[in-house]
């Protein structure tokens, strides 16, 4: 509508536009009631059983032991010696003579915690 009101001629064509400007905005009422009690009241009776039947079929013609098997064989050796070398190797040297001297000065009783 607004091309056509935009577009310039020798006619005139307002009473037109302002007619179906008026059209556009009366939406229409449809009952759609009938439409959807139909569709309630219709109730297939589907028997689902073949498929049902065919679903369980192939899942016991799915053998995957070939493929557990050849991730069971393909397990690579990892050697974890060099990296637990270097753990052991690098151990720094932590002064916990604050936190045990807090500890000592605190007043709660840590009793019970240390014979845990």
């Amino acid at each position: 509508l607004k091309a056509i009101a935009r577009h310039t001629s020798a006619v005139e064509s307002s009473p037109l536009l302002q007619k179906i400007a008026a059209n556009t905005a009366v939406k229409p009422e449809v009952d759609l009631s009938p439409v959807l009690q139909a569709i309630s009241a219709h109730k297939p009776e589907i028997d689902f059983t073949p498929v049902l039947q065919a679903i369980a079929a192939s899942d016991r013609e799915l053998d995957l032991s070939p493929v557990l098997q050849a991730i069971s064989a393909h397990r690579p050796e990892v050697d974890f010696g060099p990296v637990l070398q270097a753990i052991s190797a690098h151990r720094p040297e932590v002064d916990f003579s604050p936190v045990l001297e807090a500890v000592a000065a605190s007043k709660v009783d840590l009793g019970p915690v240390l014979e845990a």
